[in-house]
């Protein structure tokens, strides 16, 4: 009886696409993940791509993936982070701990909840051709400064929290 057990916990390891230890599967499952700071605070709002698949976090974070591809995270052309197959799992909760990240992102944020990257903030980073995240407090400030001044002058009111 013992043996049947544990040929069948094998078999289950085996067939699971999410899983690094499958072996059986031959193409690749789509898998979901969480993108998150702090103790349990989605990143709302980043653009992803994972092999094949491409979107956006949405409420709670959630991002797919396909089980045997890197993802890459990005607001607007500004790349974020990288994560190779290798780190991801089904339901993974992908913690940023770059603090220079999360400063820039909360910079950002159009919530005072958390933060959410809406896509006219993305625009504005793309058309002031800002690339990177800014390296110091002040050239992160002057940059949240033109973001804000480029919003404002195409007439939208909402204004970025200050850092």
């Amino acid at each position: 009886m013992k043996k049947v057990f544990i040929l069948l916990g094998a078999m289950l390891l085996l067939l699971n696409g999410c899983d690094k230890l499958s072996i059986l599967s031959q193409k690749d499952k789509t898998c979901t993940g969480y993108y998150v700071y702090g103790a349990d605070s989605p990143l709302v709002g980043i653009d992803y791509q994972c092999g094949n698949i491409k979107g956006v976090t949405n409420k709670k974070g959630k991002f797919s993936f396909d089980s045997n591809s890197d993802c890459e995270f990005r607001v607007g052309s500004i790349k974020i982070r990288d994560v190779y197959s290798q780190e991801l799992r089904d339901n993974i909760f992908l913690q940023e701990e770059n603090q220079r990240v999360i400063k820039f992102l909360k910079s950002l944020t159009i919530s005072k909840r958390g933060v959410v990257i809406d896509n006219l903030t993305k625009k504005a980073l793309d058309a002031l051709k800002i690339e990177e995240i800014p390296e110091s407090d002040i050239i992160l400030q002057a940059t949240i400064d033109a973001v804000k001044s480029y919003l404002l002058k195409k007439n939208n009111k909402r204004l970025l929290s200050s850092i």
